[in-house]
């Protein structure tokens, strides 16, 4: 075999090598970033939740004081 056809030969070899490289790159650029916008779809999916907890919690809070200041009139109404 001339010296020609191994040094083809490498050449070929090697730049198959570097196609492979990138195309694991991409593969696994790629599998990162679903991996990303899931965990960033299951953040925001939480956030949504503690925000919905939230508001109850400040809704039930309202609706107490709401109760207890009509409480508190009705009581100076019947004591005047």
């Amino acid at each position: 075999m001339p010296l020609s056809w191994r040094v083809a030969g490498a050449l070929t070899l090697m730049a198959l090598l570097m196609l492979a490289k990138s195309a694991a790159w991409r593969w696994q650029a790629n599998s990162y970033g679903e991996r990303l916008a899931d965990q960033a779809r299951l953040h925001t999916s939480e956030l949504a939740a503690f925000s919905n907890a939230a508001s109850a919690q400040m809704r039930a809070d309202q609706d107490k004081r709401l109760a207890l200041e009509q409480d508190l009139s009705a009581s100076e109404q019947a004591h005047y």
